[in-house]
């Protein structure tokens, strides 16, 4: 019972992934693609997590997990760098408001 949870959330988990992956890329919009890939690097996240509770319950030869588990830390990492790539393809976002000068009605300052 216990194997066949932890199965079913590492397969749901791993799947997507690439299936983030797919629907950001299908965007084809910076921000957007950004997005999904900020999720399918959750769902790899979460795929690690499985993965070790996976080796921890002995659901498998450990060279096996670990070897799964290594792979799932190089799509961690490629999905970092492409996400460092569009970043730097954007150009730097200056979320900084504006210096204005703003109006105000000084009699609604004061309730006197």
């Amino acid at each position: 019972m216990q194997a066949q949870e932890i199965s079913r959330q590492l397969f749901r988990s791993a799947t997507s992934i690439g299936a983030n992956i797919a629907e950001g890329h299908g965007r084809h919009q910076g921000i957007e693609y950004i997005h999904f890939l900020i999720i399918a690097q959750g769902s790899a996240n979460e795929t690690e997590h499985w993965m070790n509770t996976a080796r921890d319950c002995d659901l498998g030869p450990k060279e096996k997990v670990d070897e799964i588990g290594n792979l799932n830390n190089d799509v961690i990492k490629m999905i970092m760098a492409a996400i460092g790539t569009i970043r730097a393809k954007q150009g730097p976002r200056d979320l900084k408001e504006e210096r204005s000068d703003y109006l105000t009605d000084s009699s609604l300052l004061h309730n006197d």
